[in-house]
């Protein structure tokens, strides 16, 4: 339904008609989602896209991060019995009707013994009470009759249930008339649940009829409500009103009718109650088109922000009003008490506090120097058809370069997205330079991308961030030469980041995807070695693993297999030749096809290389490389166990076509799969932070075919099936297996949390500096430096603390030195946890220095519990033991 404004507008002046709604739950329980379905029912948006547009959500940081930050209102209008539908009236007398016929009862009856100690007995079909000695066992009315076919309905979504027959059975005993079939069909068993749940109990219908019928008006609710505003007078105030005169008298009393009344006529007096005042200057308030600014733009002026219990303010009117008093917070103890005092039969359960990490992989450099250096893995991966292999490997970011990538997000979005609007969309015209031939395509690319350049809007500042980056890497770089000892690979970060190829989560965060060296226009190669010239016992395969396991399983189960893989190698080479292994190499590289991955897009615009090469040019060429390698005919598939015609000729022709899609397929599925894993990690599901990616592909041929090529008898073309009927798109099974490569490569890399670090300062006198000393100590802090004021004995301390350990400190400070300090907390940086997570002592030395966790003899592992800690807030499974020691019970033979 359209609703008109001036409707609403003439609505709010009638007190009696007006319904304040608060919608107040947890974190991730659906708050902007019931938002939506109620705005849907103004015909604000589409009732199928409520709980996707975040209609409330304004802020374009809300949008981009999925979360509410800051509290919205709105004015919605709804009409008792309009919500109606094309089989008949609405949904919920309906079902109301279906449980009288059942149980042969009236209808005041029912809703009488549907709130209270009542239970239905199916045998004798009478509703009777539940009486002492039953509580427990018999399931309320309620129960039976409203919570039990919900939670019916919601089986219809586990694993292995049948959903269309559970859903089937629903609508034909409700008499869902407006429900298709085809709905309760659908593959997915949400979209088949969310039709039936919209045509059985609408929500916005629902909750609306509800807050009308059952929520009191303001003008209802301002009697009980008016005793906490206004307490009753005492005796002396009453003999103090008496001796302020007539006037005054009659003005108290004025107010006072005007809260219990809760009048809003322009007579009323205005009463408001203000929680918040802040001084800005006049120059900064906004001001009406060809409004004059301030005389003094110096001036300050003060916001107030507040609530209206009477009366009414217009800009610029004049009038004294009767301020309440400030408020402070509401303070969670005080809530928890409020909500026991009027709902004393509900348990409340108070979650642990919420705090986000990062996840990253060890970096040697910030490491502490007892830390014990494990060997990294590269991780290999195969497609689903086994037509392309990846292999991964994940690189540490030095924390300043991660920094400054997340602290700049908002600058990269802005400029990749200027760019990708002067492009014209790149991934669709690569699509469609696919389909058309790479030679005929590529002008036509290579013309949409001549606005992704440097010059587009922003560049200045995006140019100056990407040699603030430069800077830092010659810095990190010129360090690392001094440093004989330090780890391989150090030195080379401005390569690395000169191959940056795409940033992520959502383009924009602080991890790398690096492109191909041979793609780079930077001549090094990053000094990083190429991912399939590594020894055997450097690569680890990746297996489809059971679902539900957790990282701690999965590194505990290949920790074995590492040590027994590196022996097998050894003891393989001890009987093979260097000419033996050359020839493996030689035949391995027949039977496979490089493919170049990536272009360094992101290290362009940054500035970090020099020139400026077209997308489209890049694809041509790398085509072109395609085309070289293979040197002769191509049979390409999609389908399982069909032949192809071979593809030959050059990049205008049909081979030219495959290689395009292949190369495509290839580029956007890592490309995707990198986006999906740096936005949930592998140890609790948070965002990857400081990881740079290095990916390599190459496609399988099969072997008869490389022999053939051998031999020079190019009559028999290389084949290659991607089996896309069988596995679906190409792409998606690149981005499938790129996503669980990228997630075990940060497994293999030396997993590390990344958690927010508080700058706290805290004020103290002489008498409370050992407490303060004795409260940072135990909430892991790090003392940066102690400060005297002079003139006086106060003390200042400023420290880093952990924002997981932030929660209660003033309470515990302010006890433990007895009130003579205080503290203030300032969001600083994100910094990695330099305890492993999946610590496990390899030597009898290792025990006795680290112990059995890696902190200390008889110390939990700190990174494993937090780790346990938001896998259990997220529903994850975790691996834990049970029962910690046990011994087995010995019951004597009773012999008879």
């Amino acid at each position: 339904m359209n609703v008109d404004i001036g409707l609403i507008a003439e609505l709010q002046q009638n007190t009696d008609r007006i319904r304040n709604v608060c919608v107040l739950a947890h974190v991730d329980h659906g708050k902007t989602t019931l938002s939506d379905h109620l705005i849907a029912s103004n015909g604000l948006i589409h009732p199928k896209l409520a709980g996707e547009v975040r209609y409330m959500d304004s802020k374009d940081d809300e949008q981009a991060r999925g979360i509410t930050m800051k509290s919205s209102s709105i004015s919605l209008l709804f009409v008792p019995g309009a919500a109606t539908r094309a089989d008949g009236p609405n949904s919920v007398p309906r079902a109301e009707r279906l449980q009288q016929a059942k149980l042969g009862c009236k209808a005041s009856a029912l809703q009488r013994a549907l709130w209270g100690d009542y239970a239905y007995q199916p045998k004798s079909k009478r509703i009777v009470r539940i009486r002492g000695e039953q509580q427990g066992r018999a399931k309320p009315l309620f129960v039976q009759l409203a919570l039990e076919p919900i939670w019916k309905a919601y089986g219809a979504c586990e694993a292995g249930a049948d959903h269309a027959a559970i859903l089937g059975r629903m609508v034909a005993g409700l008499g869902l008339a407006g429900v298709p079939p085809r709905a309760v069909q659908h593959s997915d068993p949400r979209a088949a649940l969310r039709s039936v749940m919209r045509a059985w109990l609408p929500l916005s219908e629902a909750v609306l009829s509800m807050a009308a019928e059952h929520l009191p008006s303001p003008l209802a609710a301002a009697p009980e409500r008016y005793s906490r505003l206004l307490p009753p007078r005492s005796e002396q105030l009453k003999v103090q009103v008496e001796e302020l005169g007539e006037e005054l008298r009659a003005g108290l009393d004025a107010c006072e009718a005007a809260v219990r009344l809760c009048s809003a006529g322009p007579e009323a007096p205005l009463v408001l109650y203000v929680s918040k005042m802040v001084a800005v200057p006049a120059s900064a308030l906004p001001r009406l088109p060809g409004e004059a600014g301030p005389s003094n733009p110096s001036e300050e002026r003060f916001l107030a922000f507040g609530r209206v219990f009477a009366g009414g303010g217009a800009r610029g009117a004049d009038g004294a009003g009767c301020a309440f008093g400030g408020g402070g917070e509401v303070h969670l103890e005080t809530c928890i008490k409020d909500l026991r005092e009027r709902f004393a039969r509900v348990e409340l359960v108070v979650s642990p506090p919420l705090v986000a990490f990062r996840e990253s992989v060890v970096c040697r450099e910030e490491a502490p120097p007892e830390t014990t250096a494990r060997a990294t893995f590269v991780v290999e991966a195969k497609t689903a058809s086994g037509a392309c292999t990846l292999r991964v490997a994940a690189l540490p970011l030095p924390a300043g370069v991660a920094s400054a990538l997340d602290q700049n997000a908002d600058l990269l979005r802005g400029a990749f997205a200027a760019a990708a609007r002067g492009g014209g969309g790149g991934e669709q015209q690569q699509q469609q330079a696919a389909a058309a031939g790479a030679a005929g395509a590529g002008t036509a690319a290579a013309d949409a991308h001549v606005g992704g350049g440097m010059g587009a809007p922003g560049s200045d500042s995006l140019a100056a961030f990407g040699e603030h980056l430069r800077r830092m890497a010659a810095d990190a770089d010129a360090e690392a030469e001094q440093q004989p000892g330090s780890a391989a690979g150090s030195a080379a970060l401005l390569a690395m980041l000169q191959r940056a190829w795409m940033f992520g989560p959502k383009r924009t965060g602080p991890n790398l995807l690096l492109a191909s060296a041979a793609s780079s226009s930077s001549s090094s190669s990053g000094g990083l070695a190429p991912l399939f010239s590594l020894p055997p016992e450097r690569i680890v395969k990746l297996a489809k693993q059971p679902g539900g396991r957790s990282a701690a399983v999965l590194v505990a189960s290949v920790g074995r297999q590492h040590q027994e893989q590196q022996q097998q190698h050894q003891d393989d080479a001890g009987g093979q030749g260097n000419a033996e292994q050359q020839q493996e190499a030689e035949e391995a590289a027949r039977r496979h096809l490089a493919v170049p991955l990536g272009f360094p897009d992101a290290a362009q615009k940054l500035g970090l290389v020099a020139g400026e090469v077209a997308a489209a040019a890049h694809a041509t060429s790398a085509v072109a490389e395609l085309a070289c390698q293979i040197g002769s005919q191509l049979s390409v598939s999609t389908h399982s166990g069909s032949t192809a015609a071979p593809q030959n000729g050059g990049t205008e022709g049909g081979l030219g076509r495959s290689l395009e899609y292949l190369r495509y397929s290839i580029e956007s599925g890592v490309a995707s799969g990198f986006q999906l894993a740096s936005a949930t990690g592998p140890l609790c599901d948070e965002p990857l932070w400081g990881v740079a990616v290095q990916v390599e592909a190459r496609l399988n041929l099969s072997p008869a075919a490389a022999a053939a090529g051998e031999a020079g008898a190019a009559q028999e073309a290389a084949s290659l099936q991607l089996a896309e009927d069988v596995y679906g798109p190409f792409s998606g099974q690149v981005t499938s297996a790129a996503r669980q490569a990228v997630r075990r490569a940060v497994l293999e890399g030396g997993p590390r949390l990344v958690e927010a670090m508080f700058l706290c300062e805290v004020t103290t006198s002489s008498e409370g500096l050992s407490a303060v000393y004795a409260v940072l100590g135990r909430r892991r802090s790090r003392i940066l430096r102690e400060e005297m004021r002079e003139g006086s004995d106060l003390f200042t301390v400023h420290a880093y603390l952990p924002a997981e350990a932030s929660f209660g400190f003033a309470d515990e400070l302010r006890r433990r030195s007895s009130g003579a300090a205080t503290a203030s907390l300032l969001l600083s940086h994100w910094e990695r946890l330099q305890v492993d997570p999946f610590f496990m002592p390899l030597t009898e030395e290792e025990r006795e220095e680290f112990g059995e966790e890696g902190q200390g003899v008889g110390s939990s592992n700190l990174a494993k519990r937090l780790i346990d800690a938001v896998r259990r807030r997220k529903g994850l499974p975790v691996e834990e033991k049970v029962v910690e020691s046990a011994t087995k019970q010995r019951t004597r033979a009773r012999k008879v």
